[in-house]
């Protein structure tokens, strides 16, 4: 490892072993936590960049991921990770393939799960981190969605490393870092990390103590409350490339991928995913917009009234991912028609919204049909199909 990277390592191992008592405090209860040190998985990707072989990594998250707060692209937590990753696995003889950002702004883990097949694990990272405490900070199903992310993530590439990144904002640490407790939020994702052997990179603790000691501001950190500056990006790369980089030194593992333990929740976000609209028949009245960052299946758009979509998507839960859009009718199958709204964003990033019918697994024929709206636009927007869709008979793990 560098020497100047020695530094800030040693100040991370001290403050995480400072701060080990006040975490087991708020973290999980004794039964849930491993007996050894959490390792992630991480040692197939240490191996690998042992082997000289390509290696990539991946990151999930909201809008923090995404980079918002900072001024330029490559002064974003992701990129400055990615960057020192790069120089140290490149002076190690190997060399990071790829980084791959699947950040999107407004979004927690539930979406996540939704997303994280086709967005993350179809490109084959070989380490994942996981960012979405700051969106989850007040859902209190956070941690059976970030469970749901971590299983599917086994499951589908078992020796994929994982990390689970906290970052904090303002109110975060106003109204529980700064009384010496996790919010809801983290300490969900800290009690599921633990139960599945990962580690959990606190930002939280680690940016109180630095505001504690005056070393920085909370505006300085936060000029919005929310989004770090470039200042606050550079921070929470440092303790993330830290931690990477230290795993690098991860001993391979000696067995091949355990099986996955019983879930914590209900595991039923192990089998979200979402999917592509592939019309059935007639398209008339609806045009297709290519795929972009956040519409990575492209768009159906339609502002004709009485314009009808068919589709088949299989799951025991279905939803529609689109832009926000007033009025439309949605058939299932055979059922009656039922009046319909995405009442989501404006900002260019979809939203989803179930559909009400549940049952067993099946495939189903959904229709939707432009309405006119009673005030604004009359148009539609859709995304892609999302769905939950358990193996039948369920198989044990």
């Amino acid at each position: 490892m560098h020497s100047h990277h020695r530094p800030a390592l040693r100040f991370l191992r001290l403050a995480l072993a400072g701060l080990s008592v006040w975490l087991v405090a708020a973290s999980a209860s004794a039964e849930t936590r491993p007996h050894s040190p959490p390792d992630g998985r991480l040692g197939w990707f240490a191996e690998k960049v042992r082997q000289k072989e390509p290696v990539r990594v991946g990151f999930i998250g909201g809008s923090i991921t995404r980079g918002s707060g900072a001024s330029q692209p490559h002064l974003a937590y992701v990129n400055r990770t990615s960057a020192r990753l790069r120089t140290e696995i490149a002076a190690r003889g190997g060399e990071l393939a790829s980084s791959v950002n699947a950040g999107v702004g407004g979004t927690g883990s539930r979406y996540g799960a939704f997303r994280v097949g086709s967005q993350i694990l179809e490109k084959n990272v070989d380490v994942l981190v996981i960012e979405f405490a700051v969106n989850d900070a007040r859902d209190p199903a956070a941690g059976d969605y970030l469970e749901g992310i971590i299983r599917q993530v086994w499951r589908e590439r078992p020796r994929t490393g994982l990390v689970v990144f906290c970052t904090t904002t303002a109110a975060m640490d106003r109204e529980h870092y700064g009384e010496g407790r996790l919010p809801p939020g983290a300490a969900a994702h800290k009690k599921v990390a633990d139960h599945y052997g990962i580690p959990a990179v606190m930002a939280g603790p680690a940016v109180r103590e630095k505001l504690a000691r005056g070393e920085f501001t909370t505006e300085a950190f936060f000029p919005d409350g929310v989004h770090p500056s470039n200042l606050g990006h550079a921070f929470y790369a440092e303790l993330l490339a830290d931690a990477l980089i230290s795993a690098l030194d991860t001993a391979a593992p000696a067995s091949p991928p355990p099986s996955l333990p019983p879930p914590l929740g209900s595991a039923s976000y192990e089998w979200a995913g979402m999917a592509p609209i592939n019309p059935l028949g007639d398209t008339h009245g609806w045009t297709f917009s290519p795929p972009s960052y956040f519409h990575p299946f492209g768009r159906w758009i339609s502002e004709t009234p009485g314009a009808s979509l068919r589709f088949s998507a299989r799951g025991s839960q279905l939803g529609l991912l689109g832009q926000k859009f007033e009025s439309a009718e949605v058939r299932i199958d055979e059922s009656p028609a039922v009046s319909w709204s995405i009442p989501g964003r404006s900002d260019g990033i979809p939203s989803f919204r179930m559909l009400d019918r549940d049952g067993a697994s099946a495939e189903r024929t959904i229709e939707v049909t432009v309405r006119p709206a009673k005030a604004g636009e009359t148009k539609v927007e859709l995304s892609g199909v999302v769905f939950i869709n358990p193996p039948s008979p369920r198989r044990d793990r």
